[in-house]
């Protein structure tokens, strides 16, 4: 079954906001991929907008939940197709920071017949997120259902929003990829949520949209009965798809 209807009448009352990266990806196709020091003739090139962030954005509002983004893009070419791309999926994007001083992140992929593909990222724009774009988060919170993290932006600009929004008692529901070694503590203390839908083998956005209230609020006590909880929830919504 593919969610594709409008399913802003399933629990989500307020905006959700993401927090996060805005990326385009640069792909490249070709029958394999090459050893180092290789040059290969590739078959195909396109472009894409991708970035963490922008995915779980455009995803939430192609659902038809109220979503804005706050993050930065640079201010090239790729930044602007990016900003325009969000805003006809219908993501709200007026917290969106054009930065002169840098590039637009990036993502350089290489795909090849079987699959397997080489990933190069340059967080351009993305890499300078910080306490100034936190700022601008804070306005927002008062009249949000959940903040949405993930690591593709600095982990200090991570923690910041995380504890603003536990300080304005936000759900905050993190996306800890890519992978990393270093994550401090603290974080852990501010995210509820964080890899239970990915254990489900749901999206994040299925768990919003299951009512992220009702899951997030549990009492700590009861926490641990979140994934039967969530599974149940689950069928109740493919119920009402149906």
């Amino acid at each position: 079954m593919h969610m594709n209807k409008d399913l802003s009448r399933l629990g989500v009352k307020h905006t959700v906001i993401v927090f996060g990266s805005i990326n385009m990806d640069l792909v490249v196709q070709s029958p394999r991929l090459p050893v180092p020091g290789e040059t290969l003739l590739g078959r195909g090139f396109f472009t894409a907008p991708g970035g963490k962030g922008a995915n779980q954005a455009v995803a939430l509002a192609r659902l038809g939940v109220p979503t804005q983004i706050v993050g930065r893009v640079g201010g090239d070419s790729f930044g602007s197709e990016l900003v325009n791309s969000l805003q006809i999926a219908g993501v709200r994007t007026e917290h969106v920071l054009v930065d002169r001083a840098a590039s637009s992140g990036v993502a350089a992929i290489a795909v090849d017949d079987t699959g397997e593909n080489q990933i190069i990222v340059v967080p351009g724009a993305n890499g300078r997120v910080d306490e100034t774009d936190v700022e601008r988060l804070l306005h927002l919170l008062p009249s949000a259902s959940a903040l949405l993290l993930q690591f593709e932006i600095p982990m200090s600009a991570v923690v910041s929003a995380a504890q603003a929004a536990h300080s304005a008692g936000v759900p905050v529901i993190l996306d800890p990829a890519p992978a990393q070694l270093d994550v401090p503590a603290e974080l852990y203390s501010l995210v509820k949520l964080q890899q239970t839908a990915t254990r489900l083998g749901i999206s994040m956005e299925e768990l919003i949209l299951m009512g992220v209230e009702e899951v997030l609020n549990q009492p700590e006590e009861t926490f641990q009965g979140t994934v039967d909880y969530v599974l149940k929830k689950n069928a109740e919504l493919y119920q009402r798809l149906a």
